[in-house]
């Protein structure tokens, strides 16, 4: 009985994960969103809090990732590309430090596709995209100058 409620406290987990990750690469924590509110240190916090964890789910669970890069080596060869889009870039060093956020959402990809079915990754994005919505809503009423856009093509919107 207890092996099983650890293995559902563990999927829950692994769930909140996902969807914190999910949020995290949509932009919710950038600086027109709660970037705004959230201090720099956090934000960067979670984006290595993701990176290390995904990595080190990558290596534990290193069966299932070597099935998932099996069934997309085609989409990971085009990873890599982008990943070494540097070597030709204009901005050589601004180009190679950002691309760092390929490994980050790549890692991340790996581990969510290799861990949950077709079924579980779009139940886990819709909820992720409703919890995002519910907030959205929240944040607007409670604190409007937020979600306000100021200057630009768009002000006030």
């Amino acid at each position: 009985m207890n092996q099983q409620i650890l293995g559902q406290l563990i999927r829950l987990a692994e769930k909140g994960f996902i969807i914190l990750g999910l949020t995290f690469f949509s932009g919710a924590f950038g600086i027109n969103s709660l970037g705004m509110i959230i201090p720099p240190g956090v934000v960067s916090l979670i984006r290595y809090f993701i990176w290390g964890a995904s990595t080190a789910l990558i290596v534990l669970l290193w069966q299932n990732t070597l099935i998932a890069f099996s069934r997309n080596f085609l989409l990971f060869l085009l990873t890599g590309l982008a990943y070494f889009s540097f070597l030709w870039s204009q901005d050589l060093e601004f180009t190679l430090f950002n691309s760092r956020e390929i490994l980050m959402m790549t890692f991340f990809g790996l581990y969510f596709a290799s861990r949950f079915s077709l079924k579980e990754i779009v139940e886990l994005i819709g909820l992720t995209l409703f919890i995002g919505c519910l907030t959205s809503t929240i944040v607007a009423m409670v604190m409007p100058t937020v979600g306000a856009h100021i200057g630009g093509a768009h002000s006030g919107a």
